[in-house]
């Protein structure tokens, strides 16, 4: 999986702005929402009926704070009581301790930050994580973006002819249907990750080379062991693959994409939820190698 750099979108604010608003208003409550970017500078913001004034820049404030430093607010805040240094510190007066504010992650990435200001301290932090939780991709979502990555894939891999598959190379010496051939393996290892059983295995690599995270190495070996495939066998494996994980996912809830790596890889250590893994290796994937084997076929 190969990490895609992301923007937080207008789109994706105001989701969160919602998300939270919509809770308020079934609470009766008045508060000030603001989501930041990634720098934390104010990107939506929402003043509800009953928030007090102080309360529209104490929320801005905590979202720039959980922003900047990655943290909840709350918890920036803290360290620096026990560790007996000013918030000054930073050179920014904005800069606040107060617990309300929460970071928005893509992946394993910080994109921005949701804060809320207004009732107590509790509340405000968990009307954050309300917002926080609606940059949640549904399954259905999900599938509708494996969907269109898909048909985007086999759609281009229909305009090449059979030279164009597999006898141009790139200057590493890749052709199109080496390519292929390392989306299929790499996606056959979320198969293997939903059956809880161990990816390398799946994918025929000893433990030292999978756990060096060396993936050239990783790639090198598995387009030298399948080279000899033809591009009808290559193809059946695709959709094999494909087929499976579509199958699989089927049989999950929006909960389950959002369990830890670890509760489905035994001796894994991140605990960023398999849904990364997912994306990672299916729509994404094929985003990331369409331009690669363009260049390749002309």
């Amino acid at each position: 999986m190969v990490g895609i750099a992301y923007k937080l979108s207008h789109t994706d604010a105001q989701r969160v702005v919602a998300a939270v608003q919509a809770e308020l208003e079934s609470q009766g409550k008045g508060a000030a929402v603001a989501v930041t970017d990634a720098h934390g500078e104010l990107f939506a913001f929402i003043r509800t009926d009953g928030c007090p004034l102080a309360s529209i820049n104490n929320a801005i404030h905590k979202a720039f704070t959980a922003s900047r430093e990655r943290a909840e607010s709350g918890a920036v805040g803290a360290r620096a009581r026990e560790e007996g240094w000013p918030l000054t510190n930073f050179g920014d007066l904005r800069y606040t301790g107060w617990g309300g504010a929460v970071p928005l992650y893509y992946k394993d990435r910080v994109v921005g930050a949701v804060g809320v200001s207004g009732l107590s301290e509790e509340e405000d932090v968990a009307l954050a994580r309300i917002g926080a939780a609606a940059l949640r991709i549904s399954k259905v979502e999900l599938l509708k973006r494996i969907e269109r990555g898909w048909h985007e894939l086999q759609g281009y891999l229909a305009t090449l002819s059979d030279a164009q598959r597999t006898q141009l190379k790139d200057a590493e010496g890749w052709t199109v249907k080496d390519h292929v051939v390392h989306i299929v393996m790499w996606e056959d290892t979320i198969n293997a990750m939903l059956d809880r059983e161990p990816r390398a295995s799946r994918m025929g690599i000893d433990d030292e080379t999978w756990n060096s995270g060396d993936f050239d190495k990783i790639n090198a070996i598995l387009r030298q062991r399948y080279e000899g495939m033809s591009w009808n066998e290559v193809m059946v494996a695709l959709n094999d693959a494909h087929r499976q994980m579509l199958t699989k996912l089927s049989d999950l809830t929006d909960d389950d994409l959002y369990q830890s790596y670890t509760a489905f890889q035994s001796g894994a250590t991140s605990d960023l939820p398999i849904i990364q893994w997912i994306i990672g290796n299916s729509y994404e994937h094929y985003a990331e190698h369409i331009p690669w084997m363009q260049a390749i076929a002309g």
